[in-house]
């Protein structure tokens, strides 16, 4: 089973190697077998063509030079004449005709120096029986006899009856004799040309002719550059003109046939046991045809050679293609083969997946399952990878990531497209919930509404921004600068992000800080820095606000002089009227306090200071002087929502709902000690761990000192020194209880080193803890 489903696999891959490999070969191989082959075929038939319009040009030309001397010598020789005297002398012949005679003699010379392919030419009176040559005048009977004799017995009366006008006989053979002996001179087959005069009588005066040896004529449409070309001339009546090859009456007819009257053409013939290609054409000066034979075999050698050798290429690639394609198969179905076997050895591979058609299907099922594994994985890296950049953007603003190498490194290792180079700054908003809507949200609904704000603010911008919380209520802002200016308030960037801050007006203030532009990713922290601290300056009005650079540090800076601390003789004017249990006159001063604050250093740090201030001296002195309990818990939460108050008419309203609560009647009351109860209660839960002044200053957001007067009017003994006790007492009961020994003992009870714990004990009991287990206790 395995092996076929193998088999099945490798196959495919060799059927589209080989495929591959064979079709461009096949394709190379039919165009060099038809497209070149044909192209080759086409070249020949227009070479051929090109040779047999040459050939008839050149032929026609050679015979219209012939005819044209041939008429000229009517015009210029004294034939006229000579005719005219004989006519008239009535057969007598004068001395005046025999220098006519010898005169036409002298002139036929030229004939034959114009043409070279004339070998002979003579002019024939038959009615005076009378022949000119160049070599004189003589007896036609003589002349015909031994200077021109023509060895058929009827070649005269062809030649010479009626009218001929460039008439061209078939080939004759013309001997010549020696006058006495009869001896044979010269025998050559000649083809004789003749022109009657007058032209266009039907019986003449004279007949011009000129003997063209055949050999001479062969000669001259002879191609020297073809062994396997092959020229012919053929007149009307199917006989050969010229050709120079074997003349054979029947390819003659068999070429005749081909013509089918068509004037020019080409076609394939067969005759004496061979095969041609014929060209032919018409003569343009006589009823000729002008014929080109190329033999058949030796005219395709080349387009044979073509075909041999796209067969031979063809062949050489399909073995190429075999043994490419094996191993290439082998090569690419070896690792299929492999992730098979491990995946079937695999825990993660399905039964359903191991019973798939072939490795292919196995592998592409087991992928498309880690795919679904690796989405799930990104889904849940991806929303692991907001809160790490967060912690990264984070731990760089606080200060953890310095320098700029260390800062590129874990961007890239987080992949964070935090850029290096390029100008930033930060952007704080501050968020403060009003006291109402705070109460009613809870700590989930809170982080709800800062990431539908990030949402909100990240659609409506182009620029790039990072997001890091660093504060509960303080959400960072890293954004990209364009341009070269510094980020103004009226700034599109900073506009787009006010209106969508102010649209949560209802439910919190928020306050936007800008930071200084910044070049590098290694300077957000002094940018974040300096918009924090402006933070610090931002003023009471409950509105949204935006602080920038146009305000500068040295103006916050004397804003914040003041520590929002009441004076003496402001605490004693507002013991009075609380003692006096005068609200509103209370309320009054209050407000003016608050008022004089506003006008001189009226940010929201100090006018919270100064109200701190204000409602820990209306609990002090309601404490002291009306006997009224204020419990740790309602101050905690006096001080919270005091925080949350924005605006003047807040604040009075919070300090009025205050002095209600504290002045109305039959309201139990009880000492300060009661008030500190809570914080007794902790101390003797917690000795163990560090609980100094400022752990409970800070929680109840005031000063050490004032925390310090009031834990000694509630309880009777400083803070340090109750703590101090409470720690020796425990100490003691592990001496007399437990044998741990002194240094555990001292790590126990909350101190770091073992000598600090005895220096303790010995000042508070008189002697060291080892001596007070020896004196009171025992060993369990």
């Amino acid at each position: 089973m395995g092996m076929r489903k193998r088999s099945k696999v490798f196959w495919r891959y060799f059927a589209s190697y080989f495929g591959i490999i064979i079709i461009p070969a096949l394709a190379a191989s039919m165009l060099a077998y038809i497209y070149f082959v044909q192209m080759i075929e086409q070249e020949v038939e227009r070479a051929n063509r090109l040779v047999i319009e040459n050939f008839a040009k050149t032929t026609d030309s050679t015979f219209s030079n012939m005819q044209a001397q041939m008429i000229h010598f009517f015009s210029s020789a004294a034939v006229d004449r000579y005719v005219s005297m004989s006519t008239s002398n009535d057969g007598a012949a004068t001395v005046e005709q025999f220098e006519t005679l010898y005169g036409i003699s002298r002139y036929m010379k030229t004939l034959q120096d114009v043409q070279d392919i004339i070998e002979t030419s003579y002019l024939y009176f038959p009615k005076q029986g009378i022949v000119v040559s160049e070599e004189g005048y003589f007896d036609s009977e003589l002349f015909f006899e031994y200077y021109n004799r023509l060895e058929q017995s009827d070649g005269a009366e062809q030649l010479f009856s009626g009218r001929r006008m460039f008439y061209f006989s078939q080939p004759m053979k013309i001997s010549s004799y020696e006058l006495l002996s009869r001896t044979p001179k010269t025998s050559e087959t000649c083809i004789s040309v003749l022109v009657s005069f007058p032209f266009h009588a039907k019986e003449p005066d004279a007949y011009l002719v000129a003997n063209m040896k055949e050999s001479k004529l062969r000669q001259q449409i002879l191609l020297k550059e073809s062994d396997h070309r092959e020229m012919a001339i053929i007149d009307a009546a199917g006989h050969f003109v010229s050709y120079t090859g074997e003349a054979d009456p029947e390819a003659a007819n068999v070429m005749i046939r081909s013509f089918d009257g068509r004037k020019e053409g080409s076609g394939i013939l067969q005759f004496a046991e061979m095969k041609y290609h014929m060209s032919f054409t018409s003569s343009g000066t006589n009823n000729w045809k002008y014929v080109v034979l190329n033999e058949w075999d030796e005219m395709r050698r080349q387009a044979k050679l073509v075909q041999i050798s796209a067969i031979v290429f063809l062949l050489f690639f399909i073995g190429v293609g075999l043994v490419a394609s094996l191993a290439l198969s082998e090569k690419m179905y070896h690792p299929i083969r492999l992730i098979r076997q491990r995946l079937e050895k695999s825990q993660r591979v399905e039964p359903t997946m191991k019973e798939s058609g072939n490795e292919l299907d196995l592998i592409h099922k087991w992928s498309d399952a880690l795919i679904v594994e690796n989405n799930k994985m990104n889904g849940r890296m991806n929303e692991v990878k907001a809160i790490i950049h967060e912690h990264f953007l984070n731990k760089l603003l606080s200060g953890d990531f310095r320098d700029k190498l260390s800062i590129q490194y874990y961007s890239e290792e987080i992949d964070l497209d935090l850029p290096q180079d390029s100008r930033m700054a930060v952007l704080c908003i501050d968020i403060q919930y009003f006291y109402p809507v705070w109460k009613q949200l809870s700590g989930l609904d809170q982080s709800f509404t800062l990431i539908e704000m990030k949402h909100k603010i990240q659609k409506r911008l182009s620029q790039k921004l990072w997001f890091t919380q660093m504060e509960a209520n303080l959400l960072v802002c890293i954004v990209e600068v364009y341009g070269d200016g510094e980020l103004k308030p009226e700034a599109s960037l900073i506009q787009a992000i006010s209106n969508i801050l102010q649209s949560y007006n209802k439910q919190f203030k928020a306050t936007l800080s800008i930071g200084p532009v910044v070049l590098q990713a290694d300077q957000l922290r002094s940018s974040y820095l300096k918009a924090q601290k402006k933070l610090v300056y931002r003023t009471f009005n409950p509105e949204f606000e935006v602080i920038s650079g146009w305000m500068a540090e040295q103006e916050l800076d004397e804003k914040n002089e003041f520590e929002g601390f009441l004076s003496q003789a402001e605490v004693n004017r507002l013991s009075n009227l609380i003692q006096l249990g005068d609200a509103d006159s209370t309320l009054d001063y209050m407000e003016q306090l608050l008022t004089e604050m506003m006008d001189k250093h009226g940010t929201y740090t100090n006018m919270i200071r100064l109200s701190q201030d204000i409602l820990n001296t209306l609990v002090r002195i309601t404490s002291a002087e009306k006997k009224r309990d204020v419990s740790l818990e309602k101050y905690s939460d006096l001080l919270l929502r005091l925080r949350t108050c924005a605006g003047m008419e807040n604040v009075l309203t919070f300090f009025r709902d205050t002095l209600n609560s504290f002045f109305a009647p039959n309201r139990e009351e009880s000492g300060n000690a009661a008030w500190f109860e809570e914080v007794v209660l902790y101390i003797h839960q917690n000795y163990d761990k560090d609980i100094s002044l400022d752990y409970f200053a800070n929680r109840l957001n005031i000063s050490m000192g004032h925390f310090s007067r009031l834990f000694k009017e509630a309880v009777g003994v400083k803070y340090v020194e109750y703590v101090t006790k409470v720690k020796i007492e425990a100490a003691k009961k592990q001496l007399l209880e437990t044998n741990h020994t002194i240094e555990k003992i001292a790590v126990d009870v909350g101190y770091i080193t073992t000598n600090a714990f005895i220096k303790t004990f010995k000042r508070y009991e008189g002697i060291t803890p080892g001596k007070y287990r020896t004196v009171y206790g025992h060993t369990k």
